[in-house]
């Protein structure tokens, strides 16, 4: 569709485009084999009812605004309308500072063989962290992200005192 538009008493032909419509039947053929997975809905959305009573107690505007999506998409999660992607699960993951790949094994997209096991979990013995996983006021994702925070601290703190130590060390050798 093409029309005529003035710009100064100068004609200007501005072209509109129509959009090309992606069917969702679109079939692309890959040459090495792939995997056809699948989210199981019922799980994902058991899971997101999960967090959304434990991230904002059951408000959906603010768990929407968290996560990175609208609110219609939570609505259409917890009703197990439409397929969700991988994407949209590491997106939720990521807003909540959470392991993604847990959650995608949790809802069956992957198997936990396929994934690498998890990596220590924080120290215990560490006063800071006990008491921030003990804090029942704090949201799950906010724990999450002071703890990530104040393990980050403690690899800090011990590259420094390694530095310190070594220098001790030359030093003693060099009296």
């Amino acid at each position: 569709m093409r029309r005529k538009a003035r710009d100064r008493g100068h004609p200007v032909v501005v072209a509109l485009r129509q959009p090309q419509l992606l069917w969702v039947d679109t079939h692309v053929p890959y040459d090495v084999p792939m995997a056809d997975r699948e989210i199981d809905r019922a799980r994902w959305a058991h899971l997101v009812a999960e967090l959304l009573d434990a991230e904002t107690n059951g408000n959906k505007t603010r768990f929407a605004k968290l996560v990175g999506v609208e609110y219609k998409t939570i609505n259409r999660w917890l009703n197990k309308i439409g397929d969700v992607s991988e994407e949209s699960v590491r997106k939720v993951a990521a807003g909540l500072g959470r392991n993604p790949m847990e959650m995608l094994v949790q809802i069956g997209y992957y198997h936990s063989s396929e994934v690498d096991p998890p990596q220590a979990a924080p120290d215990d013995n560490d006063a800071a962290i006990a008491m921030v996983r003990d804090d029942p006021d704090l949201p799950p994702h906010r724990k999450a992200r002071i703890i990530e925070r104040l393990v980050q601290m403690g690899r800090d703190d011990e590259t420094r005192r390694l530095a310190i130590a070594t220098a001790l060390v030359e030093q003693a050798k060099s009296a």
